[in-house]
């Protein structure tokens, strides 16, 4: 997030946000891990049992998503992130810092991007263009309300192997995910942390050994 002028209060929401997700009683499993500098990238990981899965894109929504009203009928992102596959998830927050608007970045890559001027935090150049790319595929979570059901939507994803808007307002069984939940640990060969990785060819979700290529140990997720 280069907004060297929000960068306090950007800290302070996600941290804020990674302290109630983290001690929501529903899939405690699930965990989310802020970065604590700016990378240009990711803002934070989510872990599955201590295990890194992928990374999140986070903001604070300064001016215009107010007491959990999100006025838009899309959401976009910037082509920048658009471009950096080791981000999945948008996560943003309104400017209380008590609801969140969640996109798949899978969403956005299927979209046509368009131009347009933005406003910058730079007063010597006040806007810049800019391509974005919106959709229309994103949900709206209250902290207080629906932290669990963020979750649920989150490991029905993984479950799924689609990181994209059909783990929105998921009805999985709360028992089959708790069990897929827990199977993920350290490499059952060399003891290393497995990390989530992608199948190019068939696009399907697995755990691999960090050990590689001393170790090729695999575990599928289903």
């Amino acid at each position: 997030m280069y907004r060297p002028d929000t960068y306090d209060i950007h800290n302070s929401t996600l941290d804020s946000f990674a302290a109630l997700f983290n001690s929501c009683e529903s899939f405690p499993e699930l965990t989310i891990r802020p970065i604590e500098q700016e990378t240009g990238g990711n803002d934070g990981y989510l872990y599955l049992n201590n295990v890194r899965l992928f990374g999140f894109d986070w903001e604070r929504r300064d001016n215009y998503f107010h007491n959990g009203v999100f006025p838009f009928p899309t959401l976009g992102q910037y082509e920048r992130k658009i471009q950096k596959n080791n981000i999945e998830l948008s996560i943003q927050c309104d400017s209380q810092g008590e609801v969140l608007v969640a996109g798949w970045h899978d969403d956005f890559r299927r979209e046509e991007p368009v131009t347009r001027q933005i406003a910058t935090s730079d007063p010597d150049s006040p806007q810049s263009n800019a391509v974005l790319r919106y959709t229309e595929h994103f949900h709206v979570y209250h902290y207080t309300t629906e932290m669990a059901q963020l979750k649920r939507d989150l490991l029905t994803a993984l479950y799924n192997n689609f990181l994209d808007h059909t783990s929105f307002d998921s009805t999985a069984d709360s028992g089959l995910l708790t069990e897929f939940a827990r199977k993920f640990g350290n490499c059952p060969r060399c003891h290393s942390e497995m990390i989530l990785r992608r199948n190019r060819n068939s696009g399907e979700w697995f755990l691999g050994c960090t050990g590689f290529p001393d170790c090729h140990t695999s575990i599928s997720l289903r």
